[in-house]
């Protein structure tokens, strides 16, 4: 039963990754949990409302994502996942393109609306890692 849960996590997961390089942000809204809260790779957090409205506003792009070394820790509706993450992030009001190799931890919480993502949390891997 764990692998099917933690199964569905990863899908859960992988549809947002593939709505944040398709910028679509009324699937990233049903995916994210109401007291979703972000913190980026350099120490910036932003939660649900502000994240969304970067996205909608066009600041920032995510391009081509990669996940690796996944694991999914299931507790009851709750469950965490932890890997690599590999992207690139185009800052577009900067005119800057970063290429992300970081670990990560997420967690997901299943409700009404199925499993939704209301915590993000990631750090870069230092080079030669």
């Amino acid at each position: 039963m764990t692998d099917k849960i933690a199964a569905e996590v990863i899908a859960a997961d992988d549809a947002r990754l593939s709505a944040m390089v398709a910028d679509d942000i009324a699937a990233l809204d049903r995916l994210m949990g109401e007291n979703f809260f972000y913190t980026h790779n350099n120490g910036f957090t932003e939660g649900k409302k502000p994240y969304l409205d970067r996205m909608r506003e066009g600041k920032v792009r995510y391009l081509n994502p990669r996940k690796h070394d996944i694991t999914v820790s299931v507790y009851g509706n709750a469950a965490v996942m932890n890997g690599r993450i590999q992207l690139d992030v185009e800052i577009l009001a900067e005119k800057r393109k970063i290429q992300m190799n970081n670990l990560f931890m997420s967690t997901w919480v299943k409700g009404d609306k199925g499993w939704t993502i209301v915590g993000w949390a990631s750090t870069p891997i230092p080079a030669g890692a």
